[in-house]
């Protein structure tokens, strides 16, 4: 694979990666206490995304008498635009492997 291809892998896998913790804040949206998180995302010095996934959970408050004291911190819009565009992301990684291979394959065709 080339460099091109490596970063676009990265993106796509980032996008997913938005995708899924996307979609478990949306399926805890009635959960109380459930703090909403999303994977980090670090640059590579080559170029290229590199992810860390923080705790899907943090510890609710508590009140006095053992009950939980807040409501899930999942905004639904919010999360209805991080699906968005992490599918958006990884459409754009899609081009750019595809524009690879036609480049890889425009070099073969003019070297044979």
């Amino acid at each position: 694979m080339s460099r091109i291809a490596d970063i676009a892998a990265g993106g796509m896998a980032y996008a997913a990666a938005r995708l899924s913790r996307s979609a478990q804040n949306v399926a805890n949206l009635n959960t109380d206490g459930y703090v909403p998180v999303a994977p980090i995302a670090q640059a590579d010095l080559g170029g290229g995304v590199s992810m860390h996934n923080p705790p899907a959970q943090s510890s609710p408050n508590y009140t006095s008498s053992g009950r939980i004291d807040s409501e899930s911190g999942t905004d639904l819009a919010q999360e209805t635009v991080e699906q968005i565009g992490a599918l958006t992301a990884f459409k754009a990684n899609i081009a750019v492997l595809k524009t690879d291979d036609e480049m890889q394959r425009a070099v073969l065709d003019i070297k044979v």
